[in-house]
């Protein structure tokens, strides 16, 4: 029988996704027009778990046992909206940076132009690489401290980023060398990183999941 406790734990998860998760959901399909299977298949997961607490016969190590594992599923989940993001805003900021010309970009507004977005760019991927470094450690050291935050201010982050192409569109246009091949590769491979550590994530999540069953 499920106690306060644990109905409090229960409530915490869905808080989560009543703050956080619809809306990284909505800008998803947003910027998309869909949801990936593996975030559909997260909340699959989820719901799964919590579903069996519910069973009047389990008992409360089972209730715990389960609650990890939704809580693992949630986190995960979250996480991953995130890195989903991250990938459908690098795939925008491609498509401003293919076949850029540098040295044209250095030579405009005084170089101003050329500092201002180098500036944007290691912020970005400075404060993505410590939101995934700061995810694994945690996993690590068996800890489960709210990861979202530092996801949040990279989030934050690759909007800038993009906002100040959009901004220097014009320019951008006019800094630009044409080549097939170039744009071909440069649009095949875009992302790709974010996807392989969303997959890795993936990975790691269904092995623990089949540990604490």
């Amino acid at each position: 029988m499920l106690k306060p406790i644990h109905l409090a734990k229960i409530e915490e998860m869905y808080s989560c996704y009543k703050s956080t998760i619809r809306y990284k959901f909505f800008e998803i399909e947003l910027r998309a027009n869909a949801i990936p299977d593996e975030l559909l298949n997260e909340i699959r997961a989820f719901n799964d778990h919590l579903s069996r607490v519910y069973d009047p016969k389990i008992s409360d190590e089972q209730i715990e046992i389960e609650l990890s594992g939704a809580n693992t599923h949630i986190k995960r989940l979250t996480y991953d909206c995130f890195k989903y993001l991250f990938v459908i805003i690098q795939d925008e900021i491609d498509e401003y940076e293919y076949n850029m010309d540098i040295k044209t970009i250095k030579e405009m507004q005084d170089g101003d132009l050329y500092h201002e977005m180098k500036r944007l760019k290691t912020i970005a991927f400075d404060t993505a690489y410590f939101a995934k470094k700061q995810e694994i450690e945690n996993e690590i050291k068996g800890d489960h401290p709210s990861n979202t935050d530092n996801y949040e201010r990279a989030l934050i982050a690759y909007k800038e980023l993009l906002d100040f192409y959009m901004k220097n569109e014009i320019e951008i246009s006019g800094a630009k060398r044409k080549s097939f091949w170039t744009r071909t590769l440069k649009r095949t491979f875009s992302g790709a990183w974010w996807v392989i550590l969303a997959a890795i994530s993936a990975l790691i999540g269904i092995l623990l999941d089949r540990l604490i069953r």
